[in-house]
């Protein structure tokens, strides 16, 4: 079935990037224009400025060798012509378009031929620009001409020195185009194809962002500091992109280096770092930098993809590393009886000091209403159920959250235990008798508490086999997860 026009659009046509198809595709747009409203010459004019924009998506959006193609879209708004064209091809300067930075010929032609442009990056479906005629004659408006770079897939000089260091908010647009060559637009984080909200989140301190930089300026390997927005001592390592023509190189280690080094100045306790169960190198890796396990979240990864799109089906787990930064006291924590040997275990590989409170050796009166926070991630398929406050209807307020979280499709629902209440202990067998059960110790994860995380599955299969523990305490905890997992299942 022909996909249906929106109200204001006459025609929309989906092209291969080639050059050779561009006389005939222009031709269309040269007609349909005139039909639309416009002179003969007006309409001539918005055929060449569409002619070079559709030139430079085919030369400079998709990688030597790559095919691509692009669409074209003409509509009739009050006053206007407008033909817009959209690819998913390389990420472009947005910010440098709106100052106007650009003066090659392109842009002038553009300048000359359209009376307005306007540029829209959106993440994951790519660009979009609008070239305007207006049908009563108007002064040109703005320019358009995108960088003239192109992204080469196989270089056969790989250079060997990098800069590696922290990002500034003003380079965002070339951590969009790493990602893209790494992933195209698969990676499972929006946030980075959005080249103004990763500037805002860096500038805000919502994000902290570590690159290295090729001879060419280009980033080609990103990590990040995430941290908690508890305001919790703690902060979460991630948002790893690898460009594919520098692999073996230790950028990311290098990456992860640098981040704990500024972490631990700026008095961060402690680092979080999620790692695909299924990646022996990579946990490896995070075990010789100091990191050991704390938790197992089955099924807590949305399905791989490769930069093609295409991969398995089945949801992957994530094995949660942390490591320690700096000496923390030694605190009360109510861990309930039978989980309290595998957070013993833990706890002691990481280097805390814990007093582990014998339940039941202290009360503590309960308000009558719990306070939950909740967090959905609706794209990867998880959500998060944290304990703010303690009350007696903790069981029901718990009970209806997961009843809806469960409803709107969520496969993997997470729930946080603060540890510093003896309620942790009274609640949590009533709690896994809802189906949840034991994902692991989260140190700090809650502020001033550790966090006991259970996690719940909602109509998820999974492969026990493909967990891949790499260390003495990985595979304790492999086990005991699995068994708690068999038990509920």
């Amino acid at each position: 079935m022909a996909e249906s026009l929106r109200p204001e659009e006459v025609a929309r046509l989906t092209i291969a990037a080639d050059t050779r198809l561009l006389p005939q595709a222009m031709s269309l747009v040269r007609g349909l224009a005139q039909e639309m409203g416009l002179d003969q010459a007006r309409a001539r004019q918005l055929e060449q400025a569409v002619d070079e924009a559709a030139t430079n998506v085919i030369q400079h959006a998709f990688a030597p060798g790559e095919r691509g193609s692009y669409t074209l879209s003409l509509l009739l708004r009050p006053g206007q012509v407008v033909v817009a064209i959209e690819d998913q091809g390389m990420p472009f300067d947005l910010e440098s378009f709106r100052r106007g930075d650009h003066t090659g010929l392109g842009f002038v032609l553009l300048k000359t031929f359209a009376d307005e442009l306007h540029l829209y990056n959106r993440g994951p479906q790519g660009k979009r620009l609008e070239i305007v005629k207006y049908l009563p004659p108007e002064a040109a408006g703005e320019m358009y001409q995108p960088e003239d770079e192109q992204a080469s897939e196989e270089e056969e000089q790989t250079p060997e020195v990098f800069e590696v260091r922290l990002l500034e908010p003003h380079e965002t647009v070339a951590l969009a185009r790493c990602v893209y060559r790494a992933w195209r637009y698969h990676y499972p984080e929006d946030l980075l194809y959005f080249p103004d909200q990763t500037r805002r989140h860096i500038e805000e301190g919502r994000l902290i962002s570590a690159a290295a930089f090729n001879l060419a300026e280009e980033v080609v390997a990103h990590q990040a500091l995430m941290p908690s927005p508890r305001r919790a001592p703690v902060a979460e390592v991630g948002l790893a992109v690898l460009d594919p023509r520098y692999r073996g190189q230790g950028l990311l280690t290098r990456l992860l280096e640098l981040l704990v080094e500024h972490a631990a100045g700026r008095g961060l306790e402690g680092l979080f770092y999620q790692a695909p169960a299924h990646r022996q190198e990579e946990q490896q890796g995070l075990v010789e930098a100091g990191f050991h396990e704390t938790a197992l979240l089955l099924g807590g990864l949305p399905p791989a993809k490769d930069a093609s799109g295409e991969g398995p089906s089945p949801r992957l787990s994530a094995v949660v590393f942390h490591r320690r930064l700096h000496e923390d006291q030694t605190r009360d924590i109510y861990v309930p009886f039978h989980h309290q040997g595998m957070v013993r275990r833990i706890l002691q590989e990481v280097g805390l000091e814990r007093n582990l409170v014998p339940p039941g050796s202290q009360k503590q009166e309960l308000e009558k209403v719990s306070l939950l926070d909740v967090e959905m991630h609706g794209a990867q398929g998880r959500a998060l159920i944290t304990v703010s406050r303690y009350g007696r209807d903790l069981e029901d307020q718990v009970r209806a959250q997961l009843k809806d979280l469960c409803l709107r499709d969520m496969a993997c629902i997470h729930l946080d235990l603060p540890l510093d209440h003896p309620a942790a202990q009274e609640t949590c067998a009533s709690l896994e008798m809802a189906g949840f059960f034991f994902a692991g110790l989260l140190p700090r994860r809650g502020g001033e508490s550790d966090v006991l995380r259970l996690q719940y599955l909602n109509h998820v299969r999974l492969e026990l086999e493909d967990l891949q523990p790499v260390s003495p305490l990985g595979e304790a905890l492999v086990d005991y997860v699995a068994s708690q997992y068999l038990r509920v299942e």
